[in-house]
């Protein structure tokens, strides 16, 4: 009895302190939050307790894939394993999910949406409401890539009605901004203004992902009002806020945007800069995802 006692005791401190640490994962520094973590995990395997630190180390992965930390399939392949000795099929198709963007980002998207239907399977066979939120917010920006409008904004819109019912405000941003995009992609710029003003408004403003999405989502939609002033400010406030952080996949996608708006309106050398660091970026990682819009982009400058 007192051993279970003192086992519940430890667990507590270890959930106590791993909430503590998801500043650093909001704020961008992941090489801290993986390091952190990486002590945490070991307290957890000290105790016996796999199902906690396959939990931790899943999210260890998805820091490392987002940041480029070439340690990502190690900390995959560590986190499944952990995650099959504990039984748990949502953290085996979560890992699943982190697998697929390191394909994306070497330029094969096909296990993105497998990914993430498995992940949506995991979570409603489990009655995770939030994780079935997490899970369609996946699969819908999927989609949107892909340009299957209708399937994305069926996806996307029960996600946000689902995010709504249960007070969830993890994924709410994202969802919004989202739904601002395909909007967009349609020619509706009064929902897309919607959408996005919305969520600028609610955005966390510790998430700085969700902080620099919003941004662009609104610089976007003022960039098709003709309002220029208004959409360079936000793009430049999207890439300004991620630029400091690890978040290597965001700020390559806030550079991109900000380039996209500025080559057509000839200012050619400021676009032809801020691709120039993402470029190298992505020589260095052996990624080839964005380059294909990155060329678009690149056609439009003069030789």
């Amino acid at each position: 009895m007192r051993d279970s006692a003192v086992v519940a005791d430890l667990q507590a401190r270890l959930d106590a302190d791993y909430a503590a640490i998801d500043i650093h994962y909001l704020e961008g520094r992941l090489t801290e939050y993986i390091d952190a973590s990486a002590s945490l995990r070991d307290r957890a395997m000290a105790i016996g307790d796999t199902a906690r630190a396959a939990q931790i180390v899943s999210w260890m992965t998805a820091a490392a894939v987002i940041s480029g930390d070439p340690r990502s399939e190690e900390y995959a392949a560590q986190a499944e394993a952990l995650a099959r000795d504990a039984g748990l099929p949502v953290v085996l198709a979560r890992v699943a999910r982190f697998r697929g963007w390191l394909a994306r980002f070497r330029g094969d998207p096909g296990p993105m949406e497998a990914a993430a239907r498995g992940m949506l399977a995991s979570a409603e066979a489990a009655g995770d409401r939030q994780a079935v939120v997490s899970a369609r917010r996946a699969l819908g920006e999927v989609l949107l890539e892909q340009g299957r409008l209708d399937e994305a904004q069926e996806t996307l819109a029960t996600a946000l009605e689902m995010s709504r019912q249960i007070g969830e405000v993890q994924s709410r941003t994202e969802l919004l901004c989202g739904l601002a995009r395909l909007a967009l992609a349609r020619g509706d710029v009064e929902s897309a203004d919607r959408f996005a003003t919305d969520a600028l408004a609610g955005v966390r403003a510790e998430d700085l992902v969700a902080v620099s999405l919003a941004r662009e989502a609104l610089a976007s939609v003022r960039a098709a009002q003709e309002r220029d002033a208004e959409a360079e400010a936000g793009f430049r406030d999207a890439l300004a806020v991620i630029a400091p952080t690890e978040y290597r996949e965001r700020w390559a996608d806030a550079s991109i945007a900000y380039a996209r708006f500025l080559a057509p309106r000839g200012r050619f050398r400021e676009a032809d800069q801020i691709l120039g660091p993402v470029e190298l970026w992505l020589i260095d990682r052996g990624y080839t995802f964005r380059r294909a819009q990155i060329g678009a982009i690149r056609a439009a400058l003069p030789r």
